[in-house]
C-alpha cells in the first residue's frame, strides 16, 4: 500500500510539474484551463487503475490463500487414506509371515521399507511413493507465511 502510495503521489508530481510548464509556455486562458484540467484528468485515471491494480492483489492474494489451505486438506485427507491402506498391507503381510506387531500410522513407511519383500509389491511401492511426494508437496504448503505475505501486501517490501 505503501508503494503504491508513493508511486502515486509521484506520478502526480510529474503530472503538476509538466502542467505547471505547459501554463507557462502557453499563457491562453482557454490553453490553460484546458491543460491544468488534462493534468487533473490524467492524475485521476492513473490513480483509479493503481487503485484498481491493489485491489485486484488483494483478491488474487486471498483467492491463492483459500485454494493453497484447500489443497493442503486435501493431500492431508489422501495422506490419512494411504496411511490406511498401508497399515492393512503391512498386517495382511506380517500376519502371512506368522507375525502380529501394532503399528501407527505416523511409523509406516519405516516399517514398509524394513521389508524389502514388501516394497517389491509394485502396489505397495507406488502407495509409498505417492504418500512421500505429497508429504513433500504438504512441506512446501505450510512454508508459505500468509501473515508475512499479508504484511507485505499493505505496507509495502
Amino acid at each position: 500500500m505503501l508503494t503504491c502510495l508513493i508511486v502515486v503521489l509521484s506520478i502526480a508530481v510529474i503530472v503538476l510539474v509538466i502542467t505547471r510548464n505547459n501554463i507557462k509556455e502557453k499563457r491562453g486562458t482557454q490553453n490553460t484551463m484546458f491543460s491544468l484540467l488534462n493534468g487533473v484528468l490524467l492524475f485521476l485515471g492513473l490513480s483509479l487503475f493503481f487503485l484498481l491494480m491493489f485491489a485486484m492483489t488483494i483478491t488474487a492474494e486471498s483467492l491463492c490463500e483459500e485454494y493453497i489451505k484447500e489443497n493442503i486438506q486435501e493431500y492431508e485427507q489422501e495422506n490419512a487414506v494411504l496411511e490406511d491402506e498401508l497399515t492393512i498391507a503391512l498386517n495382511d503381510y506380517l500376519k502371512s509371515k506368522g507375525r502380529e506387531m501394532y503399528v501407527d500410522s505416523k511409523d509406516i513407511l519405516h516399517i514398509i521399507k524394513l521389508y524389502p519383500e514388501l516394497m517389491k509389491d509394485n502396489e505397495i511401492y507406488l502407495k509409498v511413493n505417492l504418500y512421500e511426494a505429497n508429504v513433500n508437496c504438504l512441506k512446501q504448503f505450510k512454508l508459505i507465511d500468509f501473515d508475512k505475505n499479508k504484511w507485505l501486501l499493505y505496507f509495502g517490501p
